[in-house]
């Protein structure tokens, strides 16, 4: 009897964690084909964000939500927002929503900013930096291991 007691609760965790409603699907570039790596997928109901991820390195997504109708928005860089209204996610199953994005490719430009600085930030022909480390200041140092008085250096790293 103890043991069918205990072996309910286990029983109920199990079917509830096969029973998962999620939303998941792949984002695509329309005139490539190609999987767009670290779009950005939000889920609203009603006017407010629920959740969001991003995609994966093939362009995945995948979601874990209550069953319901969501209105779901994919953005990526240099590409305008594809929105979905009205999406309805059952309630236990692996609902699928692939989204692709029309248009050509992406066109960034480039920004060049100028004139902020007073003193540049790199210097022509000064490559080296250091400090003078006096005989009285090493023998007050707890080692004589030139490796870590080196480190002592401001901007100076080992990585053995």
């Amino acid at each position: 009897m103890k043991k069918i007691i205990l072996l309910l609760p286990f029983l109920c965790f199990c079917f509830s964690a096969f029973s998962q409603t999620s939303l998941g699907g792949k984002i695509t570039d329309a005139a490539t084909g190609e999987e767009l790596i670290g779009g950005n997928i939000t889920l609203s109901q009603n006017g407010n964000f629920v959740t969001g991820t991003s995609t994966d390195f093939n362009g995945n997504y995948k979601l874990t939500v209550d069953p319901g109708f969501y209105d779901v928005e994919a953005s990526y860089v240099g590409y305008p927002p594809e929105k979905r209204t009205g999406i309805y996610i059952e309630k236990g199953q692996s609902n699928q929503l692939n989204i692709v994005f029309e248009g050509t490719a992406p066109q960034l430009s480039i920004c060049i900013f100028s004139g902020y600085y007073k003193v540049p930030l790199l210097q022509k022909d000064k490559t080296s930096s250091g400090i003078t480390i006096p005989d009285h200041t090493i023998q007050l140092l707890p080692t004589k291991n030139v490796n870590t008085i080196i480190g002592t250096a401001p901007g100076v790293t080992f990585s053995w």
